[in-house]
C-alpha cells in the first residue's frame, strides 16, 4: 500500500507542475500527518504557486481573476494534532483567539452545518464575521487521527461571500483523505 500511495503521489505531483496555474484542477496536498486529495470547483484555478510566500501550497481563485486580486478566494491546509489542538472545537477556539489578539475583538464565529465528503468523510462548515478587515469567512474542517485538515473562503465582501459558497461547498465535498503516514524523503 505505501509503494503504490508513494507512486500515486509522484505522478500527482509531478502531472500540475508541468501545466500553467490556469489548467490545475486537482492536487494533492501532504505534510508530516497529512496526505488529501482536493478539487477545484467549477469556474476555479487550484494554484500550487501563488500562495506559497504565505505558507500555503493551494489557493483556490476564480477563472480570469489571481490569488493577489480576487475578491473571493480559498485555501487549504493541514496541521499536526497536539499543543492543545487536539479537535475541531479546539481549532475554531484557537481561530477565534487569534483574531481577537490580532485586533478584531467583535469576531464571531458560528456552526452551519456538517457536510459529507469524499469516501463518507465528514466535515464542519463555519463562518467567521466580524474581523478589523470586514471580510467574511466560512472554513470546513476534517478531523483526522493524526490532523485536523481545512479548506477556507475567504471574501471582501458579504456579496463575494453569497455568490462563492457554492463553489466552497464544491470544493469541500471533493476532499479526500489519502493517509495519515506520509513519509517525505528529502534528498
Amino acid at each position: 500500500m505505501k509503494t503504490t500511495l508513494i507512486i500515486l503521489l509522484i505522478f500527482l505531483s509531478l502531472t500540475p507542475l508541468a501545466a500553467s496555474a490556469q489548467e490545475h484542477k486537482t492536487g494533492i496536498l501532504y505534510g508530516p500527518s497529512h496526505a488529501f486529495a482536493l478539487q477545484a470547483p467549477q469556474g476555479w484555478v487550484l494554484d500550487n504557486k501563488s500562495g506559497v510566500s504565505q505558507n500555503l501550497y493551494a489557493v483556490l481563485y476564480p477563472v480570469g481573476t489571481s490569488w493577489r486580486e480576487s475578491s473571493a478566494v480559498m485555501y487549504s491546509r493541514g496541521i499536526l494534532k497536539g499543543d492543545g489542538i487536539m479537535s475541531i472545537k479546539d481549532q475554531v477556539d484557537k481561530t477565534v483567539k487569534e483574531f481577537k489578539e490580532s485586533g478584531s475583538p467583535k469576531i464571531s464565529v458560528q456552526f452551519i452545518k456538517e457536510i459529507t465528503a469524499e469516501k463518507g468523510h465528514k466535515g464542519a462548515i463555519y463562518h467567521y464575521n466580524g474581523d478589523q478587515w470586514g471580510n467574511h469567512e466560512a472554513v470546513v474542517y476534517f478531523e483526522e487521527d493524526k490532523s485536523i485538515n481545512f479548506i477556507v473562503l475567504t471574501t471582501r465582501t458579504k456579496e463575494a461571500f453569497d455568490s462563492s459558497l457554492k463553489a466552497f461547498e464544491e470544493a469541500a465535498a471533493s476532499y479526500m483523505f489519502i493517509t495519515d503516514d506520509v513519509q517525505i524523503n528529502k534528498k
